[in-house]
């Protein structure tokens, strides 16, 4: 009864916010009750929330259009990086160009999520990897925050999985010594609160290296 009153009341009288627009018939009025009229994600506790979730996803498939999230990855690596986001692999024109970043946008529903990154060294001076991952807008996590992990030699087929067990794996160092970087950071990354990380401190160890970022929305 009540999920029928606040559904009623949604159809007839929208609310100002117009993120539901895009939906259409029985899910604007879903969307519309569960986003704007009730505030679902602001007030998950009411007692119609969960009820128009369920309904929303069975009907669409899809969450309401204000449980989902505008994720950013900005990376790079020297030499090389190669990035997947759900296991996924990312396109990155700059891939290949540690003096440059590639900045990612997708659209992520709540729950966990999983940033994977693999760094490879071609020209044997020193190895970094450098990332921030912004959602909507608002900067989340960054290389030497302790929130990434890494391994040094290959973790196995399906590491970059969501899932995919990291027992073992350690914290990224801070490069000790970014002198060879000198004041030449990558576009994109330039004064951001990221560093240079690898799996030791040094950033001699050349080679490659493999980092996560597991995270929930």
């Amino acid at each position: 009864m009540l999920l029928s009153f606040v559904l009623a009341a949604a159809m007839a009288n929208p609310s100002d916010c117009d993120i539901c627009d895009d939906a259409q018939g029985a899910a604007f009025g879903l969307c519309n009750a569960y986003c704007c009229a009730i505030d679902c994600v602001a007030d998950p506790a009411h007692p119609s929330c969960e009820t128009l979730l369920d309904n929303y996803l069975d009907l669409t498939g899809e969450y309401p259009a204000c449980e989902v999230f505008e994720v950013t990855v900005t990376a790079t690596a020297d030499d090389r990086l190669d990035l997947w986001i759900d296991g996924a692999p990312v396109s990155l024109p700059n891939g290949n160009a540690w003096s440059r970043s590639d900045a990612v946008t997708v659209e992520l529903n709540p729950g966990w999520h999983t940033i994977a990154a693999k760094g490879t060294d071609v020209a044997r001076v020193i190895s970094g990897f450098r990332a921030e991952v912004d959602i909507d807008g608002t900067l989340a996590y960054a290389t030497g925050d302790g929130s990434w992990t890494v391994y040094p030699t290959y973790p196995g087929a399906g590491w970059e999985q969501p899932g995919y067990p990291t027992a073992g794996w350690n914290t990224p160092s801070v490069c000790a010594d970014a002198s060879p970087w000198g004041t030449y950071w990558p576009t994109l990354l330039s004064g951001g609160p990221s560093k240079w990380v690898w799996d030791t401190a040094n950033c001699r160890t050349l080679g490659q290296a493999w980092f996560r970022l597991d995270f929930e929305l």
